[in-house]
């Protein structure tokens, strides 16, 4: 079970045990929801059999962080003996997860599971960081899956190339169904201005924007940036520059809403849920092309794509959404129509297929069908 107290900052992995037998209760209390909680409820939602154990919570205490990784350690091997689930969907969420899911691996395949493991960032540049015996035990670790599973296929061609091939899949992010319940809203119905949502830090290229929000200002005395979301603020913010608290749910979706684009200047980025939640409101979007970004937005057709650290590639993008009418309302209906392929159910469906052919696989771990990689679509 996943238990979830007051006192959690940060939920970083995940691993989710599929089990067939039972149905045991969930309870749920953050005091706000992390991308992965979020998903992992819309897939629970469609498979009520799942069950979940947290792995690793972030306290502010690192000693406290880390009895509770060992303590989850002996209470996963509780919940095997207790529920004898069938299969085993880890998460990686982190460059740490690389090697804190290795037991999770061991002991799921010695109690006899198939296991699934789903990488949720960029994991390339972080594996050949490790020291070479490192690199080799968690190769071999991988190698014990019976499938890995990725956000976008950029991601999983950058694996392929500095981790190995094996047997995987792409799965992308499902966007909820409540997101796509409204149609979005025309471009005079909305705002004048530039949001972006995230941690404000310099890998998610905040500074970038403020510099292009300050030239952007110079030509456009209405034009108004809004920022969303938790870390450190900084400091000299230009005038029409304005900082929020994190927000979620429906106070989130209004705001997509409302703005005239979304910009995501990351550095460095998996596979974002917020581009799909801009596309499920119709919002134009300028993001870096970084991580599995190209692999959700083409650019000139849901937005435009930039390289990251360039503000100027940010300004002209942003200026060039904003002021042509004409090509906004092109960006705004892909985008919606885009969205509709990311919807929970398409998406569930897919981890369905998936579950029961890795289930089903009697013959050993390589089997064809997931061989070469397939995205599902």
């Amino acid at each position: 079970m996943l238990f979830l107290f007051k006192g959690v900052r940060l939920l970083i992995a995940l691993p989710a045990v599929l089990n067939f037998r039972r149905k045991p209760e969930i309870k749920l209390r953050l005091r706000f929801e992390t991308t992965v909680q979020r998903v992992a409820a819309i897939i629970r939602s469609y498979f009520p059999q799942m069950l979940f154990h947290a792995s690793v919570k972030g306290y502010r205490s690192k000693f406290r962080s880390a009895l509770f990784s060992v303590t989850a350690y002996f209470k996963f091997l509780t919940c095997l003996a207790r529920y004898r689930p069938r299969l085993a969907h880890i998460l990686v969420a982190s460059p740490a997860d690389q090697i804190r899911n290795l037991p999770y691996i061991l002991f799921s395949r010695l109690a006899g599971l198939r296991v699934v493991l789903q990488f949720r960032y960029d994991i390339g540049p972080a594996f050949r960081r490790l020291p070479l015996p490192l690199r080799m035990v968690v190769r071999w670790f991988y190698g014990r899956s019976h499938c890995l599973c990725f956000l976008a296929e950029g991601l999983q061609d950058d694996f392929k190339q500095k981790v190995g091939k094996f047997p995987c899949v792409v799965i992308p992010n499902p966007i909820a169904l409540g997101y796509l319940a409204r149609p979005p809203l025309c471009f005079s119905d909305r705002k004048h201005e530039v949001i972006f949502l995230g941690r404000f830090c310099r890998e998610k290229g905040i500074y970038d924007l403020l510099d292009a929000a300050l030239l952007h200002m110079k030509h456009d005395s209405e034009i108004e940036y809004h920022f969303w979301g938790d870390g450190r603020r900084p400091t000299d913010i230009p005038s029409r520059c304005c900082f929020h608290r994190w927000i979620d749910g429906d106070e989130k979706l209004d705001v997509l809403r409302r703005a005239k684009v979304l910009v995501l200047p990351s550095h460095k980025e998996a596979f974002p849920n917020v581009i799909l939640e801009a596309m499920s409101c119709g919002t134009p979007m300028v993001v870096t092309r970084v991580g599995g970004c190209p692999n959700q937005v083409s650019s000139g057709v849901q937005g435009l794509l930039v390289e990251p650290g360039d503000p100027a590639a940010l300004l002209r993008g942003i200026r060039r959404i904003v002021e042509d009418r004409t090509f906004w309302e092109t960006c705004s209906r892909n985008a919606w129509s885009s969205a509709q392929s990311y919807a929970a159910d398409i998406i569930c469906a897919k981890w369905h297929r998936l579950y029961t052919t890795v289930l089903g696989n009697r013959c050993g771990r390589q089997f064809t069908d997931l061989q070469g990689g397939d995205s599902w679509a």
